[in-house]
């Protein structure tokens, strides 16, 4: 596996048991905890689109999970989000809806468009 923690992007290898995992190829402390994780939970954040309400301006809306998801769940919150759909403003970083224990941030803000005054 390639570690992602940082630009270096060392070559990993992990060997052993869940509870006495080896971890060489690092050349950093980041680079085993990747590892480590990566095996015996691997997470991702989800960044996706969410529909929006006409007269918003916009036909979808960016979110992105507030902290990362377990990769086996990531597929099931997709397809949950398809059915949503924003109906008033949303300021960047404002939460948006919650699925479970998932929260989803917006990604971009939303605001009504007002009609030029000249």
């Amino acid at each position: 596996m390639i570690c992602i923690s940082c630009p270096r992007g060392c070559e990993l290898s992990v060997q052993g048991s869940s509870d006495n995992l080896i971890v060489t190829g690092n050349h950093c402390p980041k680079g085993r905890e990747f590892a480590i994780s990566e095996t015996i939970r691997p997470q991702r954040f989800l960044t996706t689109t969410v529909s929006v309400a006409p007269g918003l301006g916009c036909q979808r809306l960016a979110v992105i999970s507030r902290d990362p998801i377990d990769l086996d769940r990531l597929k099931d919150l997709s397809l949950s989000l398809k059915s949503f759909c924003i109906d008033h403003e949303i300021e960047l970083g404002q939460e948006v809806l919650r699925l479970g224990d998932a929260v989803f941030l917006a990604a971009s803000s939303l605001k009504k468009e007002k009609p030029d005054e000249r």
